[in-house]
């Protein structure tokens, strides 16, 4: 096998693995997190986006891939960035004080913004898993979970409730300091799921990398082999 053959081989399945084990830590974070907090109306919409972005469209991309893979590889590994910068954009948009606040006023608008913000997530990781260049995937993930991450430490630091509660939930909100503790709760998992979830599948799919250059033999080696 060629030198070039070899760092090929398997990357699809690879970056499936880094993807599934990224995905399958922010799960069992999750439950756990479930079974000892009690979430307010902002955090628990804030599980539900981690839930939906870093769980379940993780596994529709992996579905995907499996089913269309020939055509993702040609299309969806061209469009990592922009599916990157789409999936920010829309996690930012969404969670802006006039966004959150319309989107939030009626059950449409709830759906609508869950619905984009799932469909950014499946492209993002869809192109993760179809994407040649490995490198840049690892990038876009740390760039990915460096975003995120920004946008839960504005909600954990923030002096002032910039995400009210819906008017659904305005009974569970009685006070100023609950509405704010909510808020940095709300940062706090969106600050614990980017390690697991972006940055995990970044460090498993560079050690899967660096593990696939050490099996290549080197080029003088090669020559003694003949």
């Amino acid at each position: 096998m060629e030198p070039s053959q070899a760092l090929n081989a398997g990357p699809r399945s690879d970056a499936i693995l880094s993807v599934v084990i990224g995905a399958g830590a922010v799960a069992g974070a999750g439950i756990l997190s479930l079974a000892l907090v009690r979430l307010g109306p902002i955090s628990g919409h804030m599980a539900l986006h981690i839930g939906s972005m870093s769980v379940v469209a993780p596994f529709a991309a992996m579905a995907l891939v499996h089913r269309h893979g020939s055509y993702l590889a040609a299309v969806g590994g061209k469009e990592l960035w922009l599916a990157t910068l789409v999936q920010m954009g829309l996690l930012w948009a969404s969670h802006s004080p006039p966004i959150h606040h319309v989107a939030h006023a009626s059950a449409v608008g709830f759906s609508a913004l869950h619905a984009a913000l799932f469909l950014a997530a499946v492209a993002f990781w869809t192109s993760v898993m179809v994407a040649t260049a490995r490198w840049q995937t690892m990038f876009a993930l740390l760039l990915s979970a460096k975003l995120a991450c920004l946008l839960g430490a504005l909600l954990i630091f923030s002096p002032r409730v910039l995400l009210a509660a819906p008017p659904a939930h305005d009974h569970h909100a009685l006070t100023l300091s609950a509405a704010l503790a909510d808020q940095q709760l709300a940062g706090l998992l969106m600050i614990a799921a980017c390690p697991l979830s972006y940055v995990l599948t970044a460090i498993v799919l560079a050690a899967k990398t660096v593990t696939g250059f050490e099996r290549v033999p080197a080029p003088a080696f090669q020559a003694l082999r003949r």
